[in-house]
């Protein structure tokens, strides 16, 4: 990064008078010499302050010559504030319409396609039926939950789903452990790979599935919920061996009938928590240098015995982050054809940190398109290596217009962008102008991969069959995929027509293992995938059809870049298998093997991922081509990456990653045990999970960094039994509705604590009031900071409020005296009492304070037990603050009455205030403004500063406050508008 480049191009932020951002404007400069260009990204919002059209910079220009252009995305909402239908001008139209209770009842697209979800009475879905265009309906998924007898019990199944009908057949999930992990599951295919329509009763449906039974996985898990062990669905065994901070330290691979093999061991962290070394089960050592400043990974070292380097990458910064060069000093500088061959990756960048400018070394005879280049023997003849550089440049929406590669070979390619979209194809010379109309459909994709290579999609906009060779009299060469109900791909089938006989490769994708075969030469294998550390172990198991030249049950290390590219590939003995370079957007730039018979077996290698024989990668939610640096299919999960749904990791590819192909990350935002641990995560965690339960899974795990993780909170556990005896004691105390001081409150503030029931958590906060609050969080998963943002607020229960004023640390403890014993034992009595059997962080000294200074109720002695000493407390001084009486609010049964429901009618928006006020009203707190003898809070509105014209009222029955009604407090004495009967 240069000065010059980034000069004079600030960012510019509008908002409007209720503080909404209407229009940013960046500064754009792609060269040097180049003035900088002004580009507006636009938002217009409804009168509640909702987004109804979102504009990016090249069409927003655009409305200026043509009224006609719709922006990138249009909202309509319900009159419940619900989405009711969005308008993408990259993905089509979408409606949906909703219950009362929120559930989606039934959706459309822009292809016409429409879904009916149905429902049970809790409500829970039990049955997808889905109609495509032109076609009957039919019924695509369906979901069957346990009841509540002993056996669902003993089998932790109890309201749990137990068996998901899909496009690729059942899941069966026959255990479940204490926290909610799959201990059990049964993976049966269909018989035939068209979509199923799924009849009711389990009979008929076992009869569309292979006979037999079907691919059994088993799991175990730790008491902190972390997978330890999995045997897959041909007894293969993976553990994972944990050290005391719950980090993976080592793991094993036990083949069936076979001895146990040591895969990775000898794992060190940093304070950061990020791998600093690691040795692979051949002796292969990994070693990770990290700046100091910015933790930032340094060097990249891999070495075999006695220190020979594989690897010795060295990484280069500009000031924001940006990998401007990659060294890699295990390979010598190497002269042919008048050139230096440097074994440097050099990077630049415009002002929007685009990739514009790349350099590196290529094989001589490279390859423009989705096939793979000449692949070289090992040792690489240095007469194959060229240097090369390629340019790219993009529009003010982030296409990529033109590609300019000069090299041994060199090309330009051009892309046509569609006038009022984002959607993009390749401009041939000579030829005419792409036809967007024919090259989409409705939904954003593609229909071509290349000329005479057809595409077919299936309801959901999954790639569902690619066709490279069309024959009129004989079958089509194809690859069809088949997916779960989660969207995962289960099934690949390949056929392809030979002079006489057609022959098929498939590959069914279990948990931690791949089953390959091929009726050209009846080949049976076994693909065992193991996660490693940062290596990807894969393990090749034959039991017929083994070739010749490679032996049998083969493990294949994979040695990635920073990417997670794979780029080296060594035996069980340290020796080089493969080595492989790429272009920053995914192509591959050369590569080299051993033979040709191993080079067939290698199937993962950019960032990881599978590449298809249509030379598309598989990322999970969608496909990549890297030769068009774009995906083939706009973004299933929405503007989630930026307004352009074609868009690859924000045209970054160097420093940014898309680990499932919806939203990126730049690599500083990923932790490292989820960029290691995501094929442990997705295998071992997620299975079973329905599409929008598994989103949620991928979104938690690339947050749950940041918060105290269940296991380092058992380890901490383990390791100081009397933080935990203290921790209870300070807990009680709150619980009890104690005084705390200003440091006891702050080291409990935020904490998530485990309860003995282990799908139960306690979260304690502190609000702006002042307040200690203590939630009941439902589920397990709500123990990090982003579950806490998204659910406490709906899906939390107030067990005790805590309504004194803090005192600060340095102010004597005055004995307490509660002026209603009976209201505090009863409040007391109404919370949960549940013992805590895990730590929250905290030093020594801190968690001291909190033992020796608990107060203590009048005139009661406290046991060892509870606080470590006998003492007798007398009554306070009259100079004494003295607590109140504690009162609480019950809001049940005030939006169900029918004076209620018949004045929030007509009122869009009004219920989720009122909801506001509730939840920010707090009934200790003196001062609440009274109207008609009632206590009132006000009703926040879409005014300035939040306030309108109406409050809240409430009754008080004994300690309880109960929502009563509506007022208008304009006038002395105010104004009912509307009022509960009961």
């Amino acid at each position: 990064m240069t000065d010059s480049m980034h000069r004079h191009t600030p960012s510019l932020t509008v908002f409007d008078s209720r503080g909404l951002t209407v229009r940013q404007t960046a500064y754009y400069r792609a060269q040097i010499d180049l003035d900088a260009q002004a580009c507006v990204n636009a938002q217009v919002y409804d009168n509640q302050g909702r987004v109804i059209e979102v504009w990016d910079p090249r069409l927003f220009e655009l409305r200026s010559i043509r009224p006609d252009v719709q922006p990138n995305l249009a909202m309509v909402y319900s009159l419940s504030g619900a989405t009711l239908s969005s308008q993408s001008v990259d993905a089509g139209a979408a409606l949906s319409l909703s219950a009362e209770s929120g559930v989606v009842l039934e959706q459309w697209d822009a292809r016409a396609t429409h879904w009916q979800t149905e429902y049970d009475d809790y409500p829970r879905p039990i049955a997808i039926h889905e109609q495509m265009a032109g076609q009957p309906s039919r019924t695509c998924e369906r979901f069957t939950y346990a009841g509540s007898g002993s056996e669902s019990a003993l089998r932790n199944q109890c309201g749990q789903l137990i068996r998901v009908d899909d496009s690729a057949g059942t899941l069966a999930i026959t255990e479940y452990g204490l926290l909610g992990g799959t201990l059990l599951e049964e993976r049966r295919l269909l018989t035939m790979i068209e979509p199923p329509d799924w009849p009711p009763s389990a009979e008929e449906r076992d009869a569309l599935l292979e006979p037999g039974q079907g691919a059994v996985t088993r799991r175990q898990f730790d008491a902190t919920g972390t997978a330890i062990s999995a045997t897959d669905a041909r007894g293969h065994l993976q553990s994972m061996g944990l050290n005391i901070a719950g980090h993976l330290a080592q793991v094993t691979l036990t083949l069936k009938n076979s001895p146990s093999q040591l895969l990775l061991r000898d794992v060190q962290y940093n304070a950061n928590e990020q791998i600093t070394s690691q040795t692979a089960g051949n002796g292969v050592i990994s070693q990770y240098l990290y700046n100091d400043r910015d933790a930032r990974l340094a060097t990249l070292k891999t070495t075999r015995a006695a220190n020979d380097p594989l690897q010795l990458l060295t990484y280069g910064y500009d000031p924001v982050g940006n990998v401007t060069s990659i060294t890699d000093d295990a390979q010598a500088v190497r002269h042919f054809a008048n050139q230096r061959i440097e074994p440097i990756n050099r990077y630049t960048y415009d002002s929007f940190y685009q990739l514009v400018e790349a350099q590196g070394r290529e094989t001589a005879k490279v390859s423009s398109g989705p096939q793979l280049p000449d692949m070289q023997p090992l040792p690489i003849d240095s007469s194959q290596w060229l240097n090369f550089t390629e340019r790219y440049r993009y529009d003010s929406a982030g296409n990529l217009t033109q590609l300019r590669h000069e090299g041994s070979q060199p090309y330009t390619r051009d892309f046509e962008v569609d006038g009022t979209s984002n959607r993009a194809l390749v401009k041939f010379e000579g030829s005419a102008p792409p036809d967007f109309a024919s090259g989409f459909d409705a939904s954003g994709n593609l229909q071509r991969l290349s000329p005479g290579q057809t595409m077919s999609w299936d309801a959901r906009n999954r790639l569902l069959k690619v066709t490279p060779v069309s024959r009129k009299d004989a079958d089509d060469d194809a690859e069809h995929y088949v997916y779960d109900s989660s969207g995962q791909r289960v099934r690949k089938i390949g056929t392809s027509a030979a002079r006489a006989a057609s022959h098929t490769r498939e590959v069914r994708y279990l948990p931690g293992l791949e089953l390959r075969s091929d009726s050209a030469n009846d080949e049976q294998l076994e693909v065992i995938v193991i996660q490693a550390g940062r290596c990807t172990v894969r393990c090749l198991h034959w039991s017929s059809g083994r070739p010749a030249g490679i032996e049998n049950d083969q493990l294949r290390y994979s040695v990635d870049d920073h990417l997670g590219s794979s780029v080296l590939e060594l035996d069980a003995h340290a020796h080089l298998i493969s080595y492989e370079g790429y272009y920053p957007f995914g192509g591959t730039a050369w590569w080299a093997a051993r033979s040709a018979v191993e080079a067939k077996y290698k199937v993962a290698r950019y960032s990881g991922k599978e590449r298809d024989a249509s030379g598309l990668y598989y990322y999970g939610l969608r496909y990549y081509a890297p030769w068009l640096m774009r995906w083939v299919s706009s973004d299933p999960e929405g503007f989630v990456d930026g307004l352009n749904l074609y868009c690859m990791v924000r045209n970054n590819p160097i420093n940014r990653v898309d680990v499932q192909g919806g939203q990126s990350s730049d690599l500083d935002d990923v932790p490292e045990e989820v960029q290691l641990a995501i094929f442990v995560l997705v295998t071992l965690a997620s299975a079973g999970l329905i599409f929008w339960q598994l989103r949620d899974f991928y979104v938690s795990a690339a947050t749950a960094y940041q918060a105290e993780t269940k296991a380092n909170l058992a380890a901490r556990a383990q390791r100081d039994e009397e933080r935990t005896q203290n921790i209870n004691r300070a807990v009680k105390g709150a619980t009890s509705n104690y005084s705390l001081t200003s440091g006891e409150a702050d080291l409990l503030n935020g904490r998530y604590l485990r309860t003995q029931n282990p799908v139960s958590w306690l979260h304690i906060a502190q609000d702006s009031k002042g307040a200690i609050n203590l939630y009941q969080a439902i589920s397990a998963d709500q123990h990090n900071e982003l579950a806490k943002a998204r659910h406490i607020p709906s899906k939390a229960q107030k067990l005790g409020i805590n309504p004194y004023q803090l005192r600060t640390a340095r102010e004597p403890r005055p004995p307490l005296t509660l002026s209603n014993d009976s209201s505090a034992s009863a409040s007391a009595n109404s919370t949960p009492r549940t013992s805590i059997d895990a730590a929250v962080p905290g030093t020594s000294a801190e968690l001291r304070a909190v033992q020796e200074g608990l107060p203590q109720k009048r005139g009661s002695t406290v046991s060892n037990a509870s606080l470590g000493s006998d003492n007798e407390i007398t009554a306070p001084a009259p100079a004494s603050r003295v607590a109140g009486q504690i009162f609480t609010m019950d809001p049940s049964g005030f939006f169900e009455d029918a004076d209620i429901v018949a004045w929030l009618r007509g009122r869009p928006g009004m219920k989720d205030n009122l909801r506001a006020a509730l939840d920010r009203f707090n009934p200790n707190r003196k001062g609440h403004t009274g109207l008609l003898r009632m206590k009132t809070t006000d009703i926040p509105s879409g005014t300035a500063g939040g306030r309108g014209d109406l409050r809240l009222g409430f009754t008080v029955r004994g300690n309880v406050f109960y929502p009563q009604a509506i007022l208008s407090h304009k006038g002395k004495k105010g104004t009912i508008l509307a009022q509960r009967r009961a």
